[in-house]
């Protein structure tokens, strides 16, 4: 590419062929107005433009083909030409392309068609189909393949360039996602993608937010704690499902711990001082030396905290658990099993974590009102832990239903939307027990 000498010359380009309005650098309009033919094919080891997202345009006439490059190169992307919809296919096949951007009335192979082809290739690319003679059979087509952007000629430029952006931001999110859930018997990541989420989860991290949620004394009608529970404003990994599984295939689940508990330390000072606060542990870090740091912020105010443990996974020694047990509880800390009733969490984990509260899984909790097997399951347990002294929890309620029977069962303790949903701010407790009638007489013992 030869170096200018001077700034470029700019003025309004009129585009009629396309109905498109560009302000546009005339010495890059001469380059890009060169025939498709002199530009070297692409190959699979075509080189981008260094952080410029690629992209392949495909229509048969080479003006219109030639102003769709010049206004997707001046917002910013890099952009593969291809003169029909079997250059394009073959583009695909041997490329990566983060959007398509195609004609819908090509001689060889259309752009409906086309999209039929590349979801053969690649499942997730978008494809923006224009066209200057939109009908409605190609239009509900097209969404039926799952196209992108269905656009009618003519387009303006920005029109197109947002449409384009949005696209790729798509295609972004999706492909992060294909690799933090990949389909069940793929083979493990490779090293590319592991280093491409590994970029996306550092950012995850970075932005990672707690919001909380009260757990109510129903019978008091107060809160007693809150728990914290994870966020992120990453959009790729904005769930604590998709960012938690990203941390497990990159071996850096005591990352987000460590981030949680650092968050989890500031927002106890907005609590009222006899108000606690719950903070989930993911079992990996039990062995993490940070957590039993006595100068750590959350170890400063460890008599406050109970530590959320869920033993999705069953925990591997027995006898170094309940030693770990042991260093938490001699900070301050108290423990609760989560999610009692899932995973492994059954009641050998009682014996295991000696926990001070036991929370009900929330499939214990939903529908409880309409299933008396499920009823009996939860008195029991209710039984049981009475009689061991622990504190019970039921999370998950949702519907006033599902409140009243565990109420008559013996249940005191709640979280759930019933009451609130997770919130960055503190909810207040006026609010809440407004909407909640005073609880209904608890069951008998002997009933």
């Amino acid at each position: 590419m030869s170096s200018r000498s001077g700034p470029a010359t700019r003025r309004k380009l009129s585009y009629p062929i396309g109905g498109f309005e560009q302000v546009s650098d005339t010495a890059n309009t001469r380059r890009s107005a060169q025939p498709a033919a002199a530009k070297q094919p692409a190959t699979a080891g075509h080189d981008h433009q260094q952080g410029r997202k690629p992209l392949l345009v495909v229509d048969d006439e080479p003006a219109v083909l030639r102003v769709f490059g010049t206004i997707l190169r001046h917002a910013g992307f890099d952009t593969e030409l291809a003169r029909s919809g079997a250059e394009a296919r073959d583009l695909v096949r041997e490329n990566t392309y983060d959007a398509i951007v195609s004609d819908v009335r090509m001689p060889d192979i259309n752009g409906i068609a086309l999209i039929k082809q590349v979801r053969h290739i690649d499942l997730d690319v978008p494809v923006i189909l224009m066209t200057g003679a939109p009908t409605v059979d190609t239009a509900m087509e097209a969404v039926a393949l799952g196209a992108f952007r269905y656009l009618a000629k003519p387009v303006r430029s920005h029109e197109l360039a947002t449409a384009v952006d949005e696209a790729v931001k798509l295609h972004d999110l999706a492909r992060i996602r294909r690799k933090t859930h990949p389909p069940l018997g793929t083979q493990v990541p490779s090293p590319a993608d592991l280093a491409e989420l590994d970029i996306v989860f550092r950012r995850a991290v970075d932005r990672i937010r707690l919001v909380c949620q009260p757990i109510v004394d129903l019978s008091r009608r107060r809160f007693v704690a809150y728990e914290a529970l994870l966020r992120s404003d990453e959009p790729a990994l904005a769930t604590p499902l998709t960012l938690l599984h990203a941390a497990e295939q990159l071996e850096r689940l005591p990352e987000v711990d460590r981030r949680v508990r650092e968050l989890a330390a500031q927002h106890v000072a907005r609590l009222p001082a006899d108000v606690d606060m719950h903070v989930n542990l993911h079992p990996i870090a039990l062995d993490d030396p940070s957590l039993y740091d006595a100068t750590a912020p959350l170890t400063q105010v460890a008599h406050r905290i109970v530590l959320e443990i869920t033993e999705q996974q069953r925990l591997s020694d027995p006898t170094r658990v309940g030693e770990q047990m042991a260093a938490l509880r001699r900070l301050g800390y108290r423990v609760a099993l989560d999610d009692l009733g899932a995973g492994h969490a059954g009641l050998t984990s009682i014996v295991t974590l000696h926990p001070e509260t036991v929370k009900l899984d929330m499939a214990l909790v939903r529908d409880i009102h309409r299933r008396d097997t499920q009823a009996t399951i939860v008195g029991r347990v209710v039984d049981l832990c009475g009689d061991l002294g622990l504190t019970l929890i039921a999370e998950g309620v949702e519907v006033r239903e599902e409140l009243d029977t565990l109420v008559e069962l013996g249940c005191n303790l709640f979280q759930g939307y019933d009451f609130a949903r997770p919130q960055p701010h503190l909810v207040s407790e006026q609010n809440v027990f407004e909407a909640v009638p005073a609880p209904v007489p608890a069951r008998k013992a002997d009933a």
